[in-house]
């Protein structure tokens, strides 16, 4: 590996994956251990990844064969379910129970609870409550939570690593899962998750699968420690927690966490870390709460991608005009319920062109359209009232109306200078001599909006309010979204399929005479 030609390094990787994939079991594995021996890794590093220079593709191909034919040797214990006879195995088990809970007083104490008694000495030890603290399903023999394969022993052996390599950052994840005193229910099954976490590495990693000719990813990290994969457990273990804590998670929620763990750690991995502290730096930043923004921009991107599709866009086109006759029933039908309205007169000042408009206090008037949408209603009303059409004295027919107007060109807002800018203002002009107006100040924005469209709507005019545009936009993308529905997950074509030629003759086709 020290040779400085790039083309040997490449041809030795090439060489020495060929014998991993083709040598006998035995020396397989024989082979393996020399390869994960620290001599060959810092080899490895030193000359080939941490060399000056940019790695031709080639070399990266061979790094991450190698790579995954390292990781391959996993498969077999990820496949071993562990014996529940296995007296090596149940000692394991009984050693993570004595590191979790045996501090070097003789006994553990959270929160002024501790395993002694009375007298000050520790108790004999009570596995059954350990194996439960600890979190796993079977509190008489716990052996039989690592049968299922996969995981199998592999899992085992990652929380083993955990215990005897990190002691400290074990001994916190246990207290963390077993005593955050907020009920049974809050608590992680720390065994139970890292099971399920040994799995969710494997299937990112692929551990078991041959390496792809063209695909796949090199991690450097890799040869950077005799058992990469259980110290990259012990990191995403340490993420777990954290992230179980920020969701304030329940263990009905277990596999919406395990959901978000495995996007946080396939996110991390996919910036191709160079070293362990690097991963843990980027799992740190990809908290729960960014995880969902992540999920959020994405699915709007997706879904914005999808809309500008050409078959998209034409059904688009299709769905307007029945959502604009949506649209315009209901603003019809909310001038039809009516509004309250508050009176406003001219007080003049030293002309009549100065004159400037005042609310009227504790005076209102209510305007309502017809339920057969001829003739709008309006009078004086009390405040709170909703009164029927029949109780209003006076009328508008709708075949009167000449025009709507709007802002500054209404009538009472031309002969009152000083109050040209009052927000919301509208009139209904008549067409008979001489002209007479019915003027309005709406009291907001979206009344406002609502009335001018259901007046355009009533005109045959087109409506074109903030609030019809939003409205549109809104059920347009509601409505393409439910009509999506039976074909999400598929990939929409941007243009439809060519329509094929018709068939040379029709002798395929039976008609059949029908008879009076």
């Amino acid at each position: 590996m020290s040779h400085p030609d790039r083309d040997v390094q490449q041809n030795v990787l090439s060489f020495i994956n060929a014998l991993l994939s083709k040598a006998e079991s035995t020396r397989r594995k024989h082979l393996a251990a020399t390869l994960n021996s620290k001599s060959y890794r810092a080899s490895v590093l030193n000359h080939v990844i941490n060399r000056a220079g940019e790695r031709p593709a080639e070399t990266n191909h061979q790094l991450y064969v190698l790579q995954t034919l390292l990781l391959n040797f996993l498969d077999e214990r990820k496949l071993t379910p562990v014996d529940p006879q296995d007296q090596q195995a149940l000692n394991r088990i009984k050693d993570l129970c004595r590191i979790a809970f045996d501090s070097d007083s003789g006994f553990f104490t959270y929160n002024g609870n501790s395993d002694a008694n009375s007298s000050g000495k520790k108790d004999k030890p009570n596995y059954s409550r350990d194996y439960r603290k600890l979190g796993f399903k079977n509190e008489v023999n716990p052996a039989l939570d690592f049968a299922q394969t996969p995981p199998g022993i592999l899992a085992l052996d990652c929380m083993y690593h955990l215990a005897h390599t990190h002691t400290e950052a074990y001994n916190k994840l246990v207290i963390e899962c077993a005593y955050r005193g907020a009920g049974d229910d809050f608590l992680l099954p720390f065994a139970r998750a890292s099971i399920s976490l040994t799995n969710v590495l494997c299937d990112i990693l692929r551990v078991g699968e041959p390496p792809g000719d063209q695909e796949g990813k090199f991690y450097p990290f890799f040869f950077q420690h005799e058992k990469p994969f259980e110290e990259l457990f012990c990191i995403c273990a340490q993420l777990l927690t954290k992230t179980w804590k920020e969701m304030r998670a329940t263990v009905e929620d277990f596999d919406k966490v395990f959901d978000v763990v495995r996007e946080q750690i396939r996110r991390a991995l996919d910036i191709i870390p160079q070293n362990f502290s690097a991963i843990q730096e980027k799992l740190l930043s990809l908290t729960f709460t960014e995880i969902t923004r992540l999920r959020a921009q994405e699915r709007s991107s997706r879904e914005e991608g999808e809309l500008q599709a050409k078959p998209i866009q034409e059904l688009r086109q299709k769905l307007i005009p029945e959502i604009q006759a949506l649209i315009k029933q209901n603003r019809i039908n909310f001038l039809i319920s009516g509004t309250r309205f508050n009176k406003f007169a001219s007080k003049g000042l030293v002309s009549t062109s100065a004159n400037t408009l005042k609310r009227v206090k504790e005076k209102f008037w209510y305007c309502r359209l017809s339920p057969n949408e001829k003739t709008f209603h309006h009078g004086d009303c009390e405040e709170k009232a909703s009164p029927m059409p029949e109780a209003l004295t006076n009328k508008l027919p709708v075949v009167e109306i000449k025009e709507l107007l709007v802002g500054k060109d209404c009538p009472h807002m031309k002969e009152s200078k000083k109050n040209r800018n009052w927000p919301f203002a509208f009139s209904l002009v008549q067409e008979k001599e001489p002209l007479r107006s019915v003027d309005f100040i709406a009291p907001d924005e979206k009344t406002y909006d609502l009335w001018t469209d259901g007046i355009n709507a009533i005109l045959g005019k087109e409506m074109v309010s903030k609030e019809a545009k939003s409205d549109l936009d809104i059920l347009l993308h509601m409505e393409i979204k439910l009509r999506l529905l039976d074909i999400e997950g598929l990939s929409i074509p941007q243009e439809p399929p060519p329509i094929p030629p018709p068939p040379p003759n029709y002798d395929f086709a039976s008609f059949t005479a029908q008879v009076k």
